[in-house]
């Protein structure tokens, strides 16, 4: 039986064990001095109950209750996020700056958007008057998570989220994901949030919780927020990059041992565009080729 069913039976037993009482009493006609005594004995089994309870909610209830709560907050920005993410063939659906950042460095993208730190502070201060002033909730550590901890939280929960989006969204070989990248990326975000909700509040992006913090005037924690997503954002990028250089390897090791000489210009400088630029040997003739951000290998034109 759980908690709360036992809580119920247990308040039940009390209201109808004080009929019975009241009953008894107006019968008897007793004393004054027998009501005392009746009532002293009715508050402290009230007390003793209303411990009981309290005991069961803390050992129990309370902890499901919190973890409905925070199931219902991670399916709401789940399905938030996955809708405005839909819409990016218009904006480009930049809603987070780790995200753009890692974007950024992955050469994907070239200017770095401060709008999302407009739409968020903007939103919240309209949510904050819509409510009558009522006092907007920021992100902050966990009882018992420390700076580090916090940051290193972020770090892991963004960069999931960043490479989710590099290989369901970005990279153009996506085969059979084409097109359940923003549902894809929503789940990672109510998943990320059941995860570290409780440890660093799952920010996954500074926009989200700068708002809250500009409006509520609440600065604290509020670094781990750009230090940890912006890391994150930034890892998820290289590792694209290093997994996009293996497979410049592979390419390598293919043309080589089907007998045509591959030779890589300054695979670290020679760039063109988000590409890079080989050398194919065919006995005397020489053809260029690039292979760039559609994964493809194909000659230069």
């Amino acid at each position: 039986m759980g908690s709360m069913e036992v809580c119920g039976i247990k308040i039940f037993d009390f209201i109808f064990s004080q009929w019975k009482c009241a009953e008894i009493n107006r019968s008897l006609s007793l004393t004054n001095e027998g009501h005392q005594a009746n009532g002293s004995v009715a508050l402290k089994k009230l007390n003793n109950i209303v411990a009981e309870i309290l005991d069961k909610l803390d050992a129990d209830s309370l902890v499901a209750i919190f973890a409905v709560a925070i199931f219902a907050v991670a399916i709401a920005h789940a399905l938030a996020v996955a809708v405005m993410i839909s819409a990016g063939h218009i904006s480009g659906g930049h809603l987070n700056p780790a995200v753009t950042l890692g974007l950024l460095a992955g050469g994907h993208i070239t200017v770095f958007r401060i709008d999302q730190l407009l739409a968020s502070s903007a939103a919240c201060y309209i949510l904050h008057y819509i409510t009558g002033g009522l006092t907007t909730p920021i992100h902050s550590l966990g009882s018992g998570v420390d700076y580090l901890q916090g940051v290193i939280w972020e770090i892991i929960l963004t960069f999931s989220l960043l490479f989710t989006v590099y290989a369901t969204i970005v990279d153009p070989k996506k085969g059979a994901l084409d097109g359940l990248g923003p549902t894809l990326t929503g789940f990672v975000v109510g998943a990320n949030i059941l995860a570290g909700g409780v440890f660093s509040g799952a920010s996954m992006n500074p926009a989200r919780s700068f708002g809250p913090a500009l409006v509520s005037w609440d600065w604290t924690d509020h670094w781990v927020y750009w230090v940890g997503p912006l890391t994150g954002g930034a890892l998820a990028a290289e590792t694209d990059v290093a997994i996009y250089l293996q497979v410049q390897a592979t390419l390598q090791n293919f043309f080589l041992n089907t007998k045509v000489d591959l030779y890589l210009l300054q695979i670290d400088a020679k760039k063109l565009g988000d590409g890079l630029v080989y050398e194919v040997m065919d006995g005397a003739n020489s053809y260029p080729h690039f292979y760039g951000p559609s994964r493809s290998f194909s000659p230069l034109p």
